[in-house]
């Protein structure tokens, strides 16, 4: 790698590499297919403990919809 200078800073000359072109094909795959699926499993995990709530509503026991007879947890004061 060579250095020159330009205007009072040292500036590192690029380097052409022989197989660049991997480099950029490697960031066109990161681009086109790592990202799509982190910004997928990031919606599914925001939708699916939601869903998952809503669900198991049917799930319950019938007795959790009874009404409860307050008077036996709170103490009469009149």
């Amino acid at each position: 790698m060579a250095l020159f200078r330009a205007h009072h800073y040292w500036v590192a000359e690029t380097i052409v590499l022989p197989f660049e072109w991997i480099v950029e094909v490697g960031k066109m795959i990161s681009d086109v297919i790592i990202v799509p699926e982190v910004i997928l499993f990031y919606c599914m995990a925001r939708v699916f403990p939601v869903v998952e709530c809503f669900v198991s509503l049917e799930r319950l026991p019938a007795f959790v919809h009874d009404i409860p007879e307050w008077s036996k947890y709170v103490p009469q004061t009149f």
